[in-house]
């Protein structure tokens, strides 16, 4: 069962007690309802990028960018407050998969993306700045010849880096937890005690 079907069946189900939930279903349901709000921005890093000339932005255009996005960001900040909550230590940032992850491999100077080493990793803020403009005012060839970019995503990473920024601007936590698994795989970690395992590890 995917999300949008454990969420609709969760509603329909509200106030019937027949019956059991599948394990998708009750962990789809369990996300959901512990989700304050969230955000979808009109803008990708696909259309960025067509909107700026392709391979590169100039300067201004990339700064021009990242302020765009932080004003789409701002009335969703207004609401939750998330960024008071993360200067008194009540809230944590979390990447996942495309720049984010770009990003990581980068700054550990892999020679070829590793999963493994990168997944779970941190990233200070300020590195993620330093990376993002250092690619962003590279050329598409630089960008291409590293190992964790590659010219499938030399042309949208500066697009990828722009969006980042802004949120690292909305949102300025110390540092932010990398991760290159999804929602999907979490929850069966979770379901098969893998969660435990690593816990266990750390401790040691």
């Amino acid at each position: 069962m995917n999300p949008i079907q454990a969420v609709s069946s969760g509603f329909k189900g509200y106030v019937d007690f027949k019956g059991r939930s599948s394990r998708s279903e009750f962990w789809w349901w369990v996300l959901f309802v512990g989700i304050v709000g969230w955000v979808s921005l009109p803008v990708g890093v696909v259309t960025l990028t067509e909107r700026n000339g392709g391979h590169d932005f100039s300067r201004e255009a990339y700064n021009d960018t990242v302020a765009e996005i932080e004003d789409m960001l701002g009335p969703f900040e207004q609401h939750h407050g998330i960024r008071a909550r993360i200067e008194s230590g009540e809230a944590q940032m979390l990447g996942t998969a495309g720049t984010v992850t770009t990003i990581a491999g980068v700054t550990m100077g892999l020679k070829r993306y590793n999963r493994t080493r990168v997944d779970g990793s941190y990233l200070k803020l300020d590195v993620v700045h330093t990376v993002s403009r250092n690619l962003a005012f590279s050329s598409y060839e630089q960008r291409a010849a590293h190992p964790s970019i590659g010219r499938n995503r030399a042309d949208l990473v500066v697009a990828g880096c722009a969006m980042l920024e802004a949120i690292c601007h909305t949102w300025p936590a110390a540092h932010m937890r990398v991760a290159d698994r999804g929602v999907r795989e979490g929850i069966l970690v979770h379901l098969t005690g893998g969660h435990q395992l690593d816990r266990q590890d750390a401790a040691e």
